[in-house]
Order: structure tokens, then C-alpha cells, then sequence
């Protein structure tokens, strides 16, 4: 996909397409994360008929925009390296879109953004905040933040846990926010035949998906599998993401005496098809804003083993039904939640399907898009105000 300035809004009056420019804030290196692949699923859903999404991008955003560029089929708008208001509303102004939608793990720089979309007359800004804010920031900052969102038509979290925190910790009005959870795909269309773990017989594979990163808890599974394997267990694991700590994990499991049961495989484009090849799926981070590898874990029927935080674990997992629940960084809980399941097949199976029946009810594509969609079509703060 080109990026080139846009001249002309399309109608975005009652029957009329939207312009939508979608404007992800990166701040983690790798060449994917869970923002990336909401927008891949939330731009491929929406009806061109109705809607031209465009992408913003920067020149230090790495690969991830003209990634998702190509895999929704539209066009970048260059933001520029400037995140100046001035600069901002140029481009804005350039792009005349009808609606601004920011997608960003936290509130920095959420005013300069707003303030600049409303200075260029973009009649609708919409933020939809993906992470919780795992620490208070300082008064100042707050200050600003609550200030701004009122800018900002609709603030979006991905779960009440990361909505209460950014209300408490970033200085948000949780009046003013809405809670629209992400939804997720369940096709598996392209999956390859076969399995594509090492099977040996009698073991049972545990997966962790996501960045390899310290506040993900990964070091703490890995000397959780060592345990459960010196108890006699025949329990593997593999780790299939990309990051900054792969190299002392992967020491780590040396250390620990089970490296030859640890498998890394990287990014993988197709991590869903390995998900959908093992018997327990682990997420076990310091904070999680939503979790989408909890729900896709969900929607492949796997049971779930994560940790009890601030965020949206708690609100998918239901602790004794679709998984179980452990503190984070308790390895005593973690080792016994991995024995339980690896050793009980049957309640692997009824957690999984209840896990599923979960999924249906509340986290697919279809009902995170209609959610999404109303809120494009819902009247600006400014057209109500001028009614």
C-alpha cells in the first residue's frame, strides 16, 4: 500500500461512507503484538461500503503498519516523525478524515493526538486504550489526561479491569469510558495437516504465546514445567513469540534442567495453528490490559492456566471453569495448576469446552465489530451540539 495525502472527505452524513483513519501508538520492537492483530481483525470487518479505513504510520514504527497495511488491503497516511500538534493537524487536515481512531497501550501523548484532530475539524475521536496502567503516574500528568479526554468523543477499554486502572492510575474519568472487549477469529483454515509439536507418547504439551518480555512471567513457567517434570510428569512447552528476553529464557531453562523439553520456536505467523496443537495454553504476565491469547485459547477450546491480575484475565477466565487462576509470579501455584491439568485429561476437556462456549458468548469478531460500528455511526459531541 502507497502512502500518499488524501484531498476531499468522503460524505460521512446519515448514508454516506466514513473516512476512518486508525492510528496505532507502537511502542514494543517486535514485528507483532496484540494491537496489530486487533486492527488486522477490526479494519478486515469493516463494510467498505460504509466505511474507507486508512492507516497512519510514522517512520520509526518498524515493520508492524506496512504489515497490516498489506494483510487489510489500505492505504497509510504519513504522520511524520513530528508528534508536534501543529504537525499533527496538518496531516489531519491533509487525510480529512471523519473519524480519528487511536489504538494505544497507554495514555501518552493521547491529548496532543486529540487536540490536533479537533484544531484540523475532524468531527469525531474515538481512543481505545489496550493495557492497563500498571502504575500511578505522577499528578501532573493525570491532570493533563483528565483535561484531555475531553476531546476525546469515546475512550474505549478493552476490559472494566484496564478501564478501572487507567481511571485510578492515569487520571481518566471512568464516567466517560466504555468497555468494548476484542474479539477474536476462530478459523483455522490454514492450518497445516498434521501436527506441528514433536509428539512423543504420553506427554501433553502446555504453550505460551506472546512477546518474550519480564513483565510476560515466562521465566516463572519454565521453572514451573521443570517441577512438574520432576514429579514424574511428562509435561513440555512451547514458547512461540519474539523478544528482548528469549536469550535469558532460553538460559534459564538450561539452568533449570529442562531445555530439551522447552521448545522456542519465535515469531510465528501461524501461532494460532500450534495453539491449536496443545493441551494447555499458560499466559501468566504481571498485567494484561484484555488477553487476546486468552480468548483465542478460548475460541480453539484449549483450558487456560493465567495469572489472577489487574486487567482482563479475571473477566474471561473463570477460575474452576474455563481454566484456572494462579498469583502472579507464585511458582507453588503455577507448578500445582500445571500438574492438575496435565494429569486429567477429562477436565482439560470439559474446561476447554466451556472455554468455547465462553468464546461464543462473548468475545468473537462479530460482536466486538457491531460494537465498534455503532459507535462510527453514533453522532459527534459536535453535531449534537449543534442540534
Amino acid at each position: 500500500m502507497t502512502i500518499r495525502p488524501l484531498l476531499g472527505r468522503r460524505s460521512g452524513g446519515d448514508g454516506g461512507i466514513r473516512r476512518v483513519l486508525f492510528v496505532p501508538v507502537l511502542f514494543y520492537p517486535e514485528p507483532w503484538n496484540g494491537i496489530m492483530e486487533h486492527l488486522t481483525v477490526l479494519i478486515g470487518g469493516l463494510d467498505r461500503v460504509r466505511f474507507e479505513p486508512l492507516l497512519g504510520t510514522r517512520p520509526d514504527d518498524g515493520p508492524q503498519t506496512a504489515t497490516l497495511s498489506q494483510r487489510v488491503a489500505v492505504d497509510m497516511v504519513d504522520l511524520g516523525a513530528s508528534r508536534s500538534v501543529r504537525q499533527l493537524t496538518h496531516v489531519f487536515r491533509n487525510a480529512r478524515p471523519d473519524i480519528v481512531h487511536v489504538h494505544t497501550p497507554s495514555t501518552s501523548g493521547l491529548t496532543k493526538l486529540a487536540l490536533a484532530a479537533r484544531v484540523a475539524g475532524v468531527p469525531k475521536v474515538i481512543v481505545t486504550l489496550h493495557q492497563v496502567a500498571p502504575d500511578p503516574l505522577p499528578w501532573r500528568s493525570r491532570a493533563v489526561n483528565r483535561a484531555g479526554q475531553y476531546l476525546i468523543d469515546t475512550t474505549v477499554a478493552v476490559s472494566a479491569g484496564a478501564a478501572d486502572t487507567q481511571a485510578g492510575r492515569a487520571g481518566l474519568s471512568r464516567r466517560r469510558m466504555q468497555i468494548i472487549h476484542n474479539g477474536v477469529r476462530d478459523d483455522l483454515t490454514d492450518a497445516p495437516a498434521g501436527d506441528p509439536l514433536p509428539r512423543h507418547d504420553g506427554d501433553v504439551w502446555a504453550g505460551y504465546f506472546g512477546r518474550l518480555a519480564e513483565e510476560k512471567g515466562v521465566d516463572t513457567l519454565i521453572d514451573a514445567v521443570a517441577r512438574v517434570r520432576e514429579a514424574g510428569v511428562d509435561l513440555r512447552l512451547v514458547v512461540a513469540g519474539a523478544g528482548y528476553e528469549r536469550e535469558a529464557l532460553e538460559s534459564r531453562a538450561h539452568r533449570a534442567g529442562c531445555a530439551d523439553a522447552v521448545l522456542f520456536t519465535g515469531y510465528r505467523a501461524d501461532a494460532r495453528n500450534i495453539m491449536a496443537a496443545v493441551d494447555i495454553v499458560v499466559h501468566p504476565p504481571r498485567f494484561e490490559g484484555f488477553g487476546l491469547v486468552v480468548a483465542e485459547a478460548m475460541a480453539a477450546g484449549r483450558p487456560v492456566v493465567a495469572t489472577d491480575v489487574a486487567g482482563g484475565i479475571p473477566e474471561m477466565v473463570r477460575h474452576e471453569h474455563t481454566g484456572l487462576l494462579v498469583p502472579y509470579a507464585d511458582i507453588d501455584a503455577l507448578t500445582n495448576a500445571l500438574l492438575r491439568l496435565s494429569t486429567d485429561q477429562a477436565l482439560r476437556s470439559k474446561m476447554g469446552e466451556a472455554g468455547r462456549d465462553r468464546y461464543v458468548q462473548d468475545f468473537t469478531v462479530d460482536q466486538m465489530l457491531e460494537r465498534t460500528v455503532t459507535l462510527y455511526a453514533r453522532r459527534s459531541a459536535e453535531q449534537e451540539n449543534r442540534t
